[in-house]
């Protein structure tokens, strides 16, 4: 398993060894597959930490990258709620593409003016902020 976990770690691997790999990865190879073990994962760490804001975090983005940023903008809100510390948001941006995705703009607006007071000049950050402004006047809301 040692093998396996140090490629699941997105390591550069020359095409010629790409069979090797998909041998030591075997279903998880596939990024799909990947995704559904990670929100398999996910769902047994809520369900063992139902507190623990990370293992919200994981879920909602295994579940945002199935394709369901409904259900994943729920997940993220509830890892919000239970406390993600600020700098999240500078290198983990899943929660406002969540949001954007399932329309709820005014918590993207909420969550980056708060970390933008903190961290003014990221460009992720302004970049989730104004496109959600532009979709909230664009909507009324």
């Amino acid at each position: 398993a040692g093998d396996a976990e140090l490629l699941r770690s997105r390591v550069a691997v020359p095409p010629a060894r790409a069979g090797e790999v998909q041998r030591l990865l075997g279903s998880d190879y596939s990024a799909a597959a990947n995704w559904r073990h990670l929100r398999a994962h996910g769902e047994q760490d809520v369900k063992a930490r139902p507190r623990d804001p990370y293992a919200w975090w994981g879920l909602a983005k295994a579940t945002l990258r199935l394709g369901n940023a409904a259900l994943a903008s729920d997940y993220f809100e509830r890892a919000v709620n239970l406390g993600v510390p600020t700098m999240y948001y500078l290198y983990r941006q899943e929660a406002f593409e969540a949001w954007t995705q399932a329309g709820r703009h005014s918590r993207t607006l909420s969550v980056t003016q708060r970390a933008l007071q903190a961290f003014p000049r990221s460009k992720e950050l302004q970049y989730f902020r104004t496109l959600a402004g532009r979709a909230v006047g664009e909507s009324g809301g």
